[in-house]
């Protein structure tokens, strides 16, 4: 069963739709991604789905409830960290919690037992700054992650790697991948990059044209991905060539 459902969304800014009969879905456990061109409109979606923008048709299902237009009920993440420059790590990740009413205390402690599961361990005191660019994305995931565990724990991810370097890039998506596993993560994510949507998904909508509609949907066989250095192998490949082929 889907935990969140996207259903026949369009919105239009100016008498024009910027967005056309988007359907998608997210099942539990599931990382699937959302690729295509930029201009596209696949920010705009994910700003329905996150309740920001409400369309002028279609509903967004969350569990067997109708969230449309409704925000603060999805985790959230954009490309860049976010990470509040004056805050420790501590606080910039239990800051959810802190913004929901809970005391600066009860809040650093609730947090404390993730940090050495998303491998920060011994960064609590440490400022944004002292930290490597993927550490701090490790950081605010684990934050969105705060935040999700109120809300059915889907998080929409917007570009979260694409400020890393490619060494960088292909450990964070083995650890996200692990922490989806461990954690029991449903995501849904936005990218550019094909190869980063081949290794991470499990399913991949590609959408394209102006207005942007859902042009194709990719099941990513997860035997396939289980290969040594599976971005090497000729089913890699013809991944890549159909979805080029496509868009």
């Amino acid at each position: 069963m889907a935990k969140l459902v996207v259903e026949n969304v369009t919105i239009a800014y100016e008498n024009k739709n910027v967005v056309e009969d988007i359907s998608i879905n997210v099942s539990e456990n599931e990382v699937v991604s959302l690729l295509g061109v930029s201009g596209v409109g696949k920010t705009t979606l994910f700003n329905i789905i996150a309740g920001l923008l409400k369309p002028d048709t279609g509903k967004i299902i969350l569990g067997d409830e109708d969230i449309t237009g409704t925000s603060g009920r999805l985790s959230y993440m954009l490309q860049k960290d976010l990470l509040l420059p004056y805050r420790t790590i501590e606080d910039n990740v239990s800051l959810p919690l802190r913004i929901k009413g809970m005391k600066k205390k009860e809040a650093r402690e609730r947090v404390q037992g993730y940090f050495a599961v998303f491998g920060l361990e011994n960064t609590q005191k440490l400022y944004p700054h002292q930290l490597s660019g993927g550490m701090k994305q490790r950081a605010a995931l684990l934050r969105t992650y705060i935040f999700s565990r109120n809300v059915k724990e889907i998080i929409l991810l917007d570009e979260p790697f694409s400020a890393l370097d490619e060494l960088t890039k292909k450990e964070m998506y083995d650890w996200y991948l692990e922490m989806v596993k461990k954690l029991n993560l449903s995501t849904l994510f936005i990218t550019h990059s094909i190869d980063e949507a081949i290794l991470l998904s499990d399913r991949i909508y590609l959408m394209s044209g102006v207005p942007g509609r859902i042009v194709e949907e990719i099941v990513i066989d997860k035997t396939e991905k289980e290969a040594p250095d599976f971005e090497l192998t000729e089913e890699f490949l013809a991944y890549k060539k159909r979805i080029i082929n496509c868009l």
